[in-house]
């Protein structure tokens, strides 16, 4: 992949990740051509690591099995430097999602996760209903041993698992099932936690649903010091059935303990008066730690103000599950915690992602749209350090987990190209995984072109960003940030040496960093490299990419980037063209020609090594409609012998949609109910969605009484759009694309 694709994104490279006195030491990129996202990574006992997640991606780049259905279990085991072993892709016809594992005591894992397959590929039962409790129990080389799909005649999703000391399993999800299948307790509400003990085989030896009215949703297990267990999500149930304290919020977090049997010890409701939410749960000296999310102002348990859209919120429970503190740390827009680990200092870690730039406890700005966000506090919850790591798009964090060395070993997805902290390219989701710790040393200076060739930085010549230092073998590998500069970090001592090998054209000066360390933590910052031109050579590259805007009527906003590669200064001319249904707008550097179908500029001076990028804004024609396509070129020409020819054109053609285009649509009815019938009280139903700008996929639950929510008048059969194939739902009998909801009946 060439870097101009990051250099019209990055604005800053990070090239030192510290985490008080952590640094990252390596990291991984794993996935195929398509959709790949991580839950869950965790050290083993060989010293190496073993993930979870769920794929969406064919046979391609790491995935060695192609696909069985729309999503699958995709697990790998890794070795202690994220290199792979092993994996295995296991999954149905349908939606099978894994978001958690466990180590067995045989050496082996159990995968729990959620799945509406039938009985195809690897699956080996139907389906109870909807979506189901899927285990999978692994050796320990990857073969399945045998799996159990657990669930009643609605929606059960499993998120946690445990193995227990009878060798049997505790599984904690969420079910919005009826008494069917395997369930023996009615739903309470909209939605339960649902515990499942199982013996070591995967029979079920006994299930408790615990809940309120409203709607409960489990995100914790944890097997307490006493061999009993806390859970831990949210809810939005009022007192009544389990549920003994009245709704503060929104959604408050419940947490419970139960026993051995599942019981029901203590529980605790805690919030503020917004939606306040958990995501992870640890113990320590006995007393717990939970890392939640809240958009709650100060009062009721909440003793901060919200920072901004979302915080991090850490509770501090004893024992009994009483309050001991609680504070709240994040910037002015959206900061998510996912999960939380104790540091071999005995800190806590928490990390999760953002939204934030600078602001609050936010020392720095998101590098893309989305960054992990690592924060770290002491035992009375007061602030060490925080560090925002990303590329230029959306990074998500949800894994942490200390490792039996000390180092912290961090998972999530990522669709950064190589910018930023991200060392490796996701044109599409993919697994990206980092490895922390603070036994390092650390390796300093300056890549810059040396225009006269004194071997000195003068301050007209150019520091070259976004090229690769690494060591021997790639096993550690950094980047330039936007003035040159590159800190390598090497968790080895001894003989250590590092160079550039992605310079074409040039010679670097010295060919290789060279340093001999007899421990950890030292820095070497005296390591300037010059490059120096070899031959005189003309290679320009130029990409078009979209900005913003992809929906009918709104702007349309394309990048042009120019980048020379070689090692003369060119005077390069740039032309666009454009649909005729495209409307020239304007554009950030002031066209020399515009002409009916194209644009022109005449850039002047383009330095070797350099880049040049020109937004351009165009207004789609008002007869352009839904699922018309709009397409742009773009070429740059220049009067020498271009080395790559085929760098110097490019081309996008979009596909215009609804700022919202349906991805599915289907309701716990077998046929269209008489919305306007005077016996029509209410409608349960979920709704698929993409946000045209982001390709987000949204899955909303609605099940409330139309007097509550919705007015019947305001429904509108909509006609059919994407295959209802794509989620492997039962539609309405009619097939509608949805239902169109006045938003403005919405409490």
């Amino acid at each position: 992949m060439n870097r101009l694709i990051q250099l019209l994104f990055s604005v800053m490279l990070l090239t030192l990740c510290e985490v008080s006195a952590q640094h990252i030491v390596w990291q991984r990129t794993l996935g195929g051509s398509g959709w790949d996202e991580l839950r869950k990574i965790g050290p083993t006992v060989d010293g190496g690591f073993f993930v979870a997640g769920f794929s969406a991606s064919p046979l391609s780049d790491d995935k060695t099995e192609g696909n069985l259905g729309y999503l699958d279990y995709w697990v790998l085991k890794l070795d202690s430097t994220g290199a792979i072993q092993w994996q295995n892709t296991i999954g149905g016809s349908g939606e099978d999602r894994a978001m958690d594992f466990y180590q067995t005591m045989d050496g082996g894992f159990i995968i729990a996760g959620y799945s509406d397959s039938p009985v195809s590929g690897d699956k080996s039962e139907n389906s109870r209903g909807g979506l189901d409790y899927w285990i999978v129990k692994l050796s320990d080389i990857g073969v399945i041993q045998w799996q159990k799909t657990i669930g009643g005649s609605g929606d059960d999703e499993l998120y946690q698992v445990v193995q227990t000391l009878d060798k049997g399993y505790i599984l904690a999800g969420v079910s919005m099932s009826p008494v069917s299948g395997d369930k023996t307790e009615d739903s309470l509400g909209r939605g339960d936690y649902w515990i499942v003990k199982t013996d070591s085989v995967g029979n079920l030896l006994w299930q408790n649903t615990i809940g309120g009215a409203g709607y409960e949703n489990l995100r914790c297990l944890l097997q307490t010091s006493d061999n009993n267990f806390v859970i831990g999500g949210w809810s939005t149930s009022g007192a009544g059935f389990d549920k003994t304290e009245p709704r503060m919020g929104k959604s408050d977090l419940w947490i419970l303990k139960l026993d051995t049997v599942g019981q029901i010890i203590w529980q605790n409701s805690i919030g503020g008066s917004e939606e306040d939410e958990i995501f992870g749960i640890l113990e320590k000296d006995g007393q717990f730690w939970l890392a939640a999310s809240s958009t709650s102002m100060a009062g009721y348990d909440k003793s901060e103000d919200s920072k901004g859209d979302a915080d991090f919120w850490i509770v501090k429970l004893d024992t009994s599950g009483i309050v001991l503190w609680n504070k709240t740390y994040g910037g002015s827009a959206g900061d998510f915690p996912k999960d939380l680990t104790i540091t071999k200092d005995g800190n806590i870690m928490i990390g999760g992602f953002t939204v934030s730039d600078r602001s609050e406890d936010k020392s720095e700005d998101c590098f893309g749209n989305k960054d992990n966000w690592i924060i770290v506090v002491d035992s009375v919850g007061n602030l060490l350090s925080e560090l925002s790591i990303g590329g230029q798009e959306r990074d998500y964090l949800y894994s942490t987990q200390r490792t039996g060395a000390g180092d912290i070993i961090v998972g999530g997805f990522s669709k950064s190209m190589r910018s930023g902290a991200k060392t490796n390219d996701s044109p599409s989701d993919d697994y990206w995984i980092y490895l922390v710790s603070d036994r390092v040393n650390t390796l300093k200076g300056t890549l810059w072109l040396d225009a006269n060739a004194d071997l000195t930085i003068d301050s007209s010549e150019i520091r070259l960003a976004n090229y690769v230092l690494s060591t021997s073998g790639k096993q550690v590998v950094t980047l330039t940030n936007k003035e040159g500069a590159f800190s390598l970090v090497i968790p080895d001592t001894g003989f250590l040496s590092a160079g550039f090998t992605d310079i074409p054209y040039y010679s670097s000066t010295p060919l290789l960093i060279q340093e001999y360390f007899t421990g950890f933590n030292n820095i070497d910052s005296l390591n300037n490299i010059s490059a120096g031109p070899l031959t005189s050579q003309h290679d320009l590259r130029i990409k078009l990419t979209r900005v913003s805007g992809c929906s009918v009527g709104e702007k349309l906003v394309y990048a042009i980037g120019v980048e020379n590669n070689g090692t003369d200064t060119i005077q390069p001319i740039i032309q666009l063209y454009s649909d005729s249904l495209l409307h020239f707008s304007v554009a950030s550097l002031t066209p020399d020609i515009v002409s009916a179908d194209s644009i022109s500029w005449q850039l002047g001076a383009l330095l070797p090594l350099s880049y040049k990028t020109i937004y351009v804004a165009f207004l789609p024609d008002t007869t352009l409609l839904t699922g018309d396509s709009v397409s742009a070129w773009v070429t740059v020409i220049t009067s020498g012998n271009e080395l790559t020819p085929d760098d110097n054109q490019d081309h996008l053609q979009l596909v215009l949609m609804d700022k919202y285009e349906t991805k599915q649509f289907y309701s716990v009815f077998d046929t269209v109910p008489n919305i306007g019938s005077p016996n029509f009280t209410g409608i349960e139903y979920v709704y698929y969605f993409m946000h045209s700008d982001t390709s987000t996929v949204n899955r909303l639950l609605l099940n409330q009484q139309v007097s509550e929510l919705m007015n019947p008048s305001s429904f509108e059969i909509l006609t059919a759009g994407d295959s209802f194939g794509y989620f492997n739902r039962k539609p309405f009998a009619v097939e509608p694309a949805g239902f169109r909801i006045d938003e403005s009946l919405f409490i």
